[in-house]
């Protein structure tokens, strides 16, 4: 969405009051729908080019405690069969386990992303076709459970490198890794 705060890298509103059920959040992500089935081009045409960007900048939805379960199901089905996620604390590998770490958290800790800058790391075209890397660096607040205070929160600077792979005409995502520390800021 051109100019809006995730394009920009600009902090969100301060005033969510005025926007009702976060769609802030969820109109900030591009649209994308990973429920459509990857069609196969027809003989003498070109498969559709999948959006990386795109892909990449959704991912960040499941930092928000925000977005719907069904936002939150969307995002996850970018992942493929045998992704690996990995941050400081944990590695897994599989779409069920991946899904199971968001939710974790998700439910744990509430979550929102104060900005983030999306760059483009290096594409490479494989037997497989085009993989691309993609670097994101966030600040994330997180607060434990909803019974606490805003104030009593804390702020993490967390990159995010993700490599995904076209598939289908469709940008998958074959690896997701966090990079943070409680005590960089």
């Amino acid at each position: 969405m051109e100019g809006s705060w995730m394009s920009t890298g600009t902090v969100p509103p301060a005033d969510r009051s005025a926007v009702s059920d976060s769609s802030w959040i969820r109109s900030a992500q591009p649209a994308i729908d990973p429920d459509m089935p990857d069609l196969e081009p027809m003989e003498g045409e070109e498969a559709p080019k999948p959006n990386f960007t795109a892909a990449a900048r959704r991912v960040m939805g499941l930092y928000n405690h925000e977005i719907s379960e069904a936002e939150f199901e969307k995002i996850l089905n970018l992942y493929v069969e045998d992704a690996i996620f990995e941050d400081p604390l944990i590695r897994v590998k599989g779409k069920g386990p991946i899904r199971q770490q968001f939710w974790a958290v998700r439910n744990l800790l509430i979550g929102e992303v104060l900005q983030n800058r999306v760059f483009e790391e290096c594409p490479i075209t494989t037997s497989k076709g085009d993989v691309k890397r993609y670097a994101i660096e966030a600040l994330v607040r997180y607060r434990v459970l909803s019974c606490v205070p805003k104030r009593f929160g804390f702020t993490i600077k967390q990159t995010t490198i993700l490599q995904l792979e076209a598939k289908g005409g469709s940008a998958r995502i074959q690896r997701h890794e966090d990079y943070w520390s409680l005590f960089e800021r």
